[in-house]
């Protein structure tokens, strides 16, 4: 049984490393797709509620009433940003917390902020956090751990996409990423 955990995690990690060698090379394509935003959006959540709920997370969406339903974005790209930040979150929002996804839209831009109710970003992860294996204090002391790429990844997948990220900690405490790309 560790062993075979062990395996799983290696594999993993083998898996995370050829993904972000990929993401490194400068021959992007892009593969956009006419999507309804608020459907997927809505899926994105439902994907994660079973685990959500296994720690008593309540995890809110809100799409404000500006964000168009019907856009062009590369699925692929915005589905992998939402589900590092959005497991990041819920590995690190504590039982009975809670995770809140705000989306909103300006001109031809898409903006969300997932905050949740974690210890939050220390001084060095908020220096360091999208730097290529970085693993802050509270992700090197978890069981099993984090290779440091989930950050760079979704920070490379953005500058492909003409997107941007920043990451700040809220006035409770808990961690907040926000981050944005354009829309057609």
């Amino acid at each position: 049984c560790v062993i075979k955990k062990n395996a799983e995690k290696s594999a993993a990690l083998v898996q995370q490393m050829q993904y972000t060698t990929d993401l490194e090379k400068s021959n992007v394509q892009l593969n956009l797709l006419s999507i309804n935003l608020y459907e997927f959006l809505n899926q994105k959540v439902h994907d994660y509620e079973l685990e959500a709920n296994k720690k008593n997370i309540e995890l809110v969406l809100k799409i404000e009433k500006d964000v168009p339903t019907n856009v062009e974005l590369d699925k692929e790209r915005i589905t992998r940003i939402l589900d590092n930040i959005i497991s990041n979150s819920l590995q690190y929002t504590p039982d009975n917390g809670a995770i809140n996804i705000t989306v909103t839209s300006e001109k031809n831009m898409i903006f969300y902020k997932i905050c949740d109710s974690g210890c939050g970003f220390s001084a060095k992860d908020l220096k360091k956090a999208f730097d290529k294996f970085y693993r802050g204090d509270e992700a090197r002391q978890t069981q099993g751990g984090h290779s440091g790429l989930g950050l760079y990844i979704v920070k490379k997948l953005l500058d492909q996409i003409n997107g941007s990220i920043q990451i700040e900690n809220t006035e409770s405490g808990g961690a907040c990423v926000l981050f944005s790309h354009g829309i057609r």
